[in-house]
């Protein structure tokens, strides 16, 4: 059996499949094959669609075994991981990632469920959390509990990954990205090393990875996924958007980004025009309502379209209610499985801030805790 790693989320959407893209990515480069080995389908399978990787069950399927008991999933997954080392031996190479289940409303027991699949395979594990510079207490608490769920069953825990940090995340924990701009850009994690769980318990911290809206920013043209739309203006439907900007009039906040998706309805006219004259940073224009509609303003839209034409600046139209546009916008930063450019700028830019002797010191187990 290959030395196993079981990559365990601390808290939701902490990008743990991110980080094994990244790992594997590390160790690659440096002569190392490293397997992946997907337990269950991830809400966004995006990694394991760009890994070529297939989870073993589906969601529906994890809740069925569920009702049963914890142990009747854990038996399922490690039958289907010793049926790959018969069929697939050369693909989980001498060293595999397995990725724990995250705790969520469909799997609360998901740390117990780590716990007990890391014991049965044997295997060695790697916290995957996430915080910002304001909330490491709660961090650290987090990462401490996690250790201790690991330690009741005697899983060694080897290592630490800190991804996404800094992440503008309302006070439930969920991430906000349309609120990106309105934080400071950079943040010094330098104090991460001396959280109490990784001094006290003499943790590696294998890597401290920033989040960036850089990847997860879709494309213009993602728009067609979420919502029913009419291209006004196609124009430079490949930009990025890298926030969301709502409201009646333009804030210190939108001359100072790029990717700026103005939403707003189609009779701001003024707006729009606003908007054009700072045609560099902006990726487009969502309307709620459609510029057809102000029959009287018919020379003034004629211009407005122009200009939008000549700038290559994308307007697009939708008839739902602009409440019901603003309430949807969050989904567009759902990552897009098939735009394998960002997912492999995902996997560059968390492979650059691991600490590579670190990382292959623990995968080669050279590393000893304490």
């Amino acid at each position: 059996m290959p030395k196993t790693f079981l990559i365990a989320p601390v808290g939701l959407g902490v990008g743990a499949s991110s980080v094994c893209a990244a790992i594997i990515k590390t160790a690659l480069e440096n002569g190392l094959p490293v397997g992946f080995f997907l337990p269950v389908k991830q809400r966004s399978n995006t990694m394991g669609d760009f890994l070529s990787v297939q989870p073993v069950l589906s969601r529906l399927a994890l809740a069925h075994f569920l009702h049963q008991s914890e142990d009747h999933v854990v038996n399922e997954l490690v039958e289907a991981y010793k049926e790959r080392l018969v069929n697939d031996r050369e693909r989980l190479g001498e060293v595999t990632l397995v990725l724990g289940l995250s705790v969520d409303k469909g799997t609360p027991n998901a740390e117990k469920i780590n716990a007990k699949l890391a014991r049965a395979l044997s295997a060695e594990v790697i916290l995957v959390g996430s915080g910002t510079a304001d909330d490491l207490t709660m961090l650290n608490s987090r990462l401490d509990i996690a250790m201790e769920a690991f330690g009741l069953v005697s899983i060694p825990v080897v290592g630490i990954i800190l991804n996404k940090l800094g992440a503008p995340r309302d006070r439930h924990g969920t991430l906000r990205p349309e609120k990106a701009a309105m934080q400071s850009a950079e943040k010094n994690y330098a104090n991460l090393t001396h959280l109490p769980v990784i001094q006290e318990k003499a943790i590696p911290l294998l890597g401290a990875i920033p989040w960036s809206i850089d990847l997860i920013a879709p494309k213009v043209t993602d728009l067609d996924r979420f919502f029913s739309i009419v291209w006004l203006n196609e124009g430079n439907k490949s930009q990025r958007i890298r926030n969301i900007h709502l409201g009646c009039s333009l804030d210190e906040h939108f001359d100072q980004a790029v990717g700026n998706l103005l939403v707003t309805t189609a009779d701001r006219l003024d707006l729009i025009e606003a908007a054009l004259n700072q045609a560099s940073h902006i990726s487009g224009i969502l309307l709620s309502g459609g510029l057809s509609d102000l029959a009287h303003e018919s020379h003034r839209r004629y211009l407005v379209l122009k200009q939008a034409k000549q700038l290559s600046v994308p307007i697009l139209q939708s008839h739902e209610p602009l409440l019901s546009l603003v309430w949807q916008l969050q989904r567009v930063f759902n990552p897009n499985p098939s735009d394998n450019a960002l997912n492999a700028q995902v996997q560059d830019f968390c492979s650059a801030h691991l600490d590579t002797a670190s990382i292959l010191a623990v995968l080669t187990g050279l590393s000893h805790k304490g």
